[in-house]
């Protein structure tokens, strides 16, 4: 109930590039309130969770029309145990990890700059986030990238940007690296918010999530998630929700 009402603003967008956003609006050097938005046709066609996704994760390999998926590029694949509209669910637990991360400095936390003008940071320390698995906001640790930098990217990608990389040998990368999905691979802030999303998930149990690929072989991101693999991150969500001095935007 607090983080709804902290929501200033909440669009629906007839023409947006992802799926959601989340924006933080600030007074005084402060988050007051947060902007949402998200895209008008999760609405009006009432996709599948499970076609949205796969939509979403097939960008990292074509160019497709809104949510049409296809068999011959890696899927995602759910099974829901509570009824309810899942594909808007996950995106809207997916932005509140976000509006989190922006109340509470989550992802910037630790990551200073070399100078006053220089355009990104490094991470220091051993207990934020962000040194978890970055050297800075969008490059993982080199002991932890077992894939190329940039396989995964999603709304990003162009043409010729997109990886050429055969889908066995790049998700068997994937599986190995500390991440919840590939979507947390591009940034520390996607990072958090898709584990952020997992955690809450871990609590009521009301979908299961796994990736299929053309070969056959299926990765389920719901285990792999509850693996020794993501403890270090289980344990900071965790530990960061039961503060006292959690901060609501």
């Amino acid at each position: 109930q607090k983080m709804f009402c902290s929501v200033r603003h909440f669009y629906i967008e007839s023409d947006l590039t992802s799926l959601a956003y989340a924006r933080s609006l600030t007074s005084n050097g402060k988050t007051d309130g947060v902007v949402f938005g998200i895209r008008k046709s999760l609405f009006d066609n009432r996709t599948s969770a499970q076609d949205v996704m796969s939509w979403k994760e097939q960008t990292n390999f074509t160019e497709a029309p809104e949510y049409e998926v296809r068999a011959d590029l890696p899927r995602v694949v759910f099974k829901e145990t509570k009824s309810m509209n899942l594909a808007l669910y996950y995106i809207l637990v997916h932005e509140f990890g976000h509006f989190f991360d922006f109340a509470n400095n989550v992802s910037a936390n630790g990551c200073e700059k070399s100078s006053p003008n220089a355009k990104s940071c490094s991470y220091s320390g051993e207990s934020t986030w962000g040194s978890l698995s970055w050297d800075d906001y969008v490059t993982i640790k080199s002991d932890l990238a077992l894939i190329e930098p940039k396989s995964f990217c999603f709304y990003s990608c162009e043409e010729n940007t997109r990886t050429r990389a055969s889908h066995d040998s790049l998700y068997e990368g994937f599986e190995k690296m500390p991440f919840a999905t590939t979507y947390a691979t591009g940034n520390s802030v996607e990072d958090f918010a898709e584990t952020f999303t997992f955690h809450v998930n871990s609590m009521s149990r009301s979908w299961e999530k796994s990736y299929l690929l053309p070969s056959g072989k299926s990765i389920s991101l719901t285990e792999r998630y509850e693996s020794e693999l993501l403890e270090k991150k289980r344990t900071f969500v965790r530990k960061f929700l039961e503060q006292e001095a959690l901060l609501y935007p």
